[in-house]
């Protein structure tokens, strides 16, 4: 529980704020990256941001002491990918179609999840079709005022609170401390992890800048420690690095208690029940993260498991009409 106020990299030294300084023959920055809020005026301040627990606890909060307080709410949500589709899909699943409610969600893409077939857009605008959800695409936020967006084709919405998830760009840091050669840009590495300037530092998860082009999620990031951990092992024993091979994915996407999408590279799944898989998948993750011995670690697995399922399966249970519609898997090319 602490953080880095300067690192030498020439020295081989860091520094925390606790006033502790270590010296290293390796080491590891992961420290990610910061919120993109493009320089929008009042973005910064008057939105809630989107990068970590304590960020969606107070989107939490806010929702529900807004709900308690105002007949009519307006919800304005920056950024149609992963992280706004899937806000998007747990106001829904928190809000449904109560009176007085509206939700706007803006991006400058054509279609919302860009990455994805243009299919998975319309899935989404379909199942919206009868809730109360305005899309505002091909468009982006010209400032952020304290009740009101200004958007850049010059329409303006009434705002109760703005949930920003414009991507992210790199912390200051990295230029600071010598990884990277403006503010602007991410740590440079090789194809084995190592910054280029400073080969006894690996860079992983969204800090780095890979040889090859790659998204920022969250396995890429998980496979990236391992092989960093495992270089540092190689080296430490006087053997040759080894190379990072980014592997593969399907990325899962829940969309409330509506729909859930996997998204590979040929084809996409659709269906509720997926939402079961998607479960699975970060209960199995967090796992890997668990300590002790592998009955302890299968016995918390097993409890977590049941518990995440559990809370995913009692409402079905009261609407046999949802838990039906759960095998209604499709296939969207």
């Amino acid at each position: 529980m602490d953080r880095v106020t300067k690192w030498r990299p020439k020295d081989q030294t860091i520094r925390v704020h606790s006033g502790l300084e270590f010296k290293y023959d390796y080491a590891v920055c992961a420290i990610g990256g910061r919120s993109n809020f493009f320089g929008v005026p009042g973005a910064e301040k008057k939105t809630f941001d989107f990068k970590c627990v304590k960020d969606c606890h107070a989107i939490g909060m806010a929702l529900s002491q807004n709900m308690k307080e105002k007949k009519t709410l307006s919800i304005v949500i920056v950024g149609g990918g992963i992280e706004g589709v899937e806000a998007l899909g747990e106001i829904l699943r928190l809000l449904g179609s109560r009176p007085g409610v509206n939700i706007h969600i803006i991006d400058r893409q054509k279609h919302l999840l860009s990455f994805a077939p243009s299919e998975l857009h319309f899935e989404l605008v379909k199942k919206c079709r009868d809730l109360p959800v305005d899309f505002h695409l091909e468009t982006g936020v010209k400032k952020v005022l304290k009740r009101r967006v200004e958007l850049s084709d010059g329409k303006s919405i009434a705002s109760d609170m703005v949930i920003w998830t414009g991507g992210v760009i790199p912390r200051q840091d990295l230029f600071e401390w010598g990884f990277s050669d403006n503010p602007g840009q991410w740590a440079t590495t090789n194809r084995a992890l190592q910054s280029t300037k400073f080969p006894n530092v690996f860079i992983v998860g969204d800090t780095a800048d890979f040889t090859e082009p790659l998204e920022k999620q969250a396995y890429h990031a998980m496979d990236m420690g391992k092989m960093a951990a495992q270089n540092i092992t190689r080296l430490a024993r006087g053997k040759k690095v080894k190379e990072f091979k980014p592997s593969s994915k399907p990325t899962l996407i829940t969309f409330g208690h509506l729909d859930t999408f996997m998204v590979t590279n040929s084809f996409s799944l659709a269906g509720p029940g997926l939402t079961f898989a998607k479960e699975g998948v970060y209960q199995a993750v967090m796992a890997g993260f668990d300590p002790g011995w592998k009955t302890e670690k299968a016995a918390r697995l097993a409890f977590r498991l049941s518990m995440g399922m559990q809370e995913k399966a009692f409402p079905l249970l009261l609407s046999p009409r949802e838990l039906i519609n759960q095998g209604n898997i499709r296939i969207i090319k």
